[in-house]
C-alpha cells in the first residue's frame, strides 16, 4: 500500500540556500526541458524523448555558462525530466492540457529518488547537505519494513517549507466489517447531508475571505516588481494558505468520521467542472471542494476496507420520492422541501436525495452498471390525474 507522509520543517540558513538552489535548477531544467522538446517537434515534427533529454542535461552541466548545474544533487534534475515526460503523457491521455513553464513565484518543488536522501535515527538528510531537517514535530516514525520511494521538497507561495515521503507500507489498516450504509447528498449551504439526516457544514472562512479581499487590494497598490509588492503576495498566499488548512481539516475530519462507521459509501458523480461555468456559483462551489472530499473517500476506502459506490450524475436523486417513487419535474432549487402528491409525505430535499441515493447504491452493488430512474410514467400519471382533480374541485368552489 502506497502512502505518502507529509512534514512542515524549518531549514537552516545553508540547507535554505541549498534547497534554493536546488528548486530553482529543477525549476530551470524542467522549462529548458520543454522548450527544446517543443521547439523540436514545431521544427523537425520529431519529438524529445526522456533518454534524450537526459543526454541533453549532461551536455548542458559541461557548458561554462550552465557550470551552476554542478552544484545541486543530479537526482532532481534528472527527476525533472521525468516530471515533465510525466506531464506529456498526461497531455497526450486527454488527462490535462499541454504543460506550461513553471513559474518562481507559484511555489517550486524538487523530487528526490532514494539515491538522493537518506533517513537516519527517524531524521531526513538530503544530498550535499550534513544536517538533518528540523522538523516542527518529531512524532513520526517510519516502520523498518516500509519501503521508502522518493522525497519531494516544496516550497510554497506563503514561503513555507514542506517535505513529502512516499513509501509501501506493509501495515494492514483495515477496520472490523460493519452492517451499516449511507448515503451521501453534497451541497453548498450543508456540505454533507446524509441518509441518516446528519449534516456536515462547510468551515467558517468569511472573516478570512474578507482578510483576502483587503490584502489583495493593498498589493494591488504596489509598485510591479518591487520587493514591497514581493511582500504583499506573500502575505496574500498566507491567507489562502490558512483557508486551504481549514478546508483540508474540515474535509479529513469528516471523511475519516464516515469511513469508521460506515461499510458502505455511497454518493454522487458530479460534474464539477461544468457547474463551475455557473459564475453565481462557482465561489460557492469551488470553496466546498467536493473532488477533494471524493479523492479522500476513495483512498481511504482502499486502506480501510470499505466500499465507495458512485452513482450516475443524471439520477433525479432530489426530484424523487423516497416512499413511492414518484418524480417531481419542475422541482426549482429554491424549493427546501416539497409534497408528494401520491403518498402525501413532506420531503426535506437533501435528506430525500441522500435516501434516493443510498438505494441507488444497493442497486448497483447488486446488479451493477450506472443507475437512472428514466421513466416513472405509472405513478407520474397517477398524479397528473390527481393534480386535475384538485383544480376541477378548486374551480367548482370558485363558481
Amino acid at each position: 500500500m502506497i502512502k505518502t507522509i507529509k512534514h512542515r520543517f524549518y531549514p537552516t540558513k545553508d540547507q535554505e540556500i541549498l534547497l534554493r538552489r536546488t528548486l530553482g535548477c529543477a525549476r530551470f531544467i524542467y522549462n529548458k526541458s520543454l522548450d527544446l522538446k517543443s521547439s523540436t517537434f514545431t521544427q523537425t515534427g520529431k519529438s524529445l524523448s526522456s533518454f534524450d533529454l537526459m543526454k541533453e542535461l549532461t551536455k548542458w552541466k559541461r557548458q561554462p555558462e550552465y557550470s551552476w548545474l554542478n552544484e545541486v544533487s543530479n537526482v532532481c534534475l534528472q527527476q525533472s525530466i521525468k516530471n515533465l515526460g510525466a506531464a506529456f503523457d498526461n497531455f497526450f491521455a486527454k488527462r490535462a492540457k499541454y504543460p506550461k513553464f513553471k513559474k518562481k513565484s507559484s511555489g517550486s518543488s524538487a523530487r528526490f529518488t532514494t539515491s538522493g536522501f537518506r533517513i537516519k535515527n527517524n531524521q531526513v538528510y538530503i544530498a550535499k547537505s550534513k544536517q538533518p531537517l528540523k522538523l516542527s514535530k518529531d512524532n513520526w516514525r517510519l516502520k523498518s519494513t516500509d519501503k521508502l520511494i522518493s522525497l519531494t521538497i516544496r516550497l510554497t507561495p506563503s514561503q513555507e517549507w514542506y517535505f513529502s515521503i512516499t513509501v509501501d507500507s506493509n501495515k494492514d489498516c483495515k477496520l472490523p466489517v460493519s452492517n451499516k450504509s449511507v448515503g451521501l447528498d453534497l451541497g453548498l449551504h450543508n456540505l454533507i447531508t446524509t441518509s441518516n439526516a446528519e449534516v456536515f457544514k462547510n468551515p467558517d472562512t468569511k472573516k478570512d475571505f474578507n482578510k483576502l479581499r483587503r490584502l489583495q487590494r493593498k498589493a494591488s497598490c504596489k509598485k510591479l516588481g518591487s520587493k514591497n509588492r514581493t511582500k504583499a503576495n506573500v502575505k496574500v498566499a498566507k491567507c489562502y494558505q490558512t483557508i486551504l488548512n481549514k478546508r483540508i481539516d474540515n474535509l479529513h475530519k469528516i471523511t475519516t468520521k464516515l469511513i469508521r462507521e460506515n461499510q458502505t459509501i455511497v454518493m454522487e458523480d458530479l460534474a464539477v467542472k461544468n457547474m463551475l461555468k455557473n459564475h453565481k456559483l462557482a465561489h460557492a462551489i469551488s470553496n466546498s471542494s467536493w473532488r477533494m472530499l471524493r479523492n479522500m473517500l476513495e483512498y481511504k476506502c482502499k486502506w480501510y476496507g470499505r466500499e465507495l459506490k458512485i452513482i450516475d450524475r443524471f439520477f433525479p436523486s432530489s426530484k424523487t420520492c423516497n416512499h413511492c417513487g414518484y418524480i417531481k419535474q419542475n422541482l426549482k432549487l429554491s424549493e427546501r422541501s416539497w409534497t408528494c402528491p401520491i403518498c402525501g409525505n413532506v420531503l426535506d430535499r437533501d435528506i430525500n436525495a441522500a435516501k434516493n441515493i443510498l438505494a441507488a447504491g444497493q442497486v448497483v452493488f447488486v446488479c451493477g452498471g450506472g443507475v437512472r430512474l428514466k421513466d416513472a410514467t405509472a405513478s407520474n400519471a397517477v398524479a397528473d390525474e390527481t393534480e386535475n382533480l384538485n383544480r376541477e374541485v378548486r374551480r367548482t368552489q370558485l363558481l
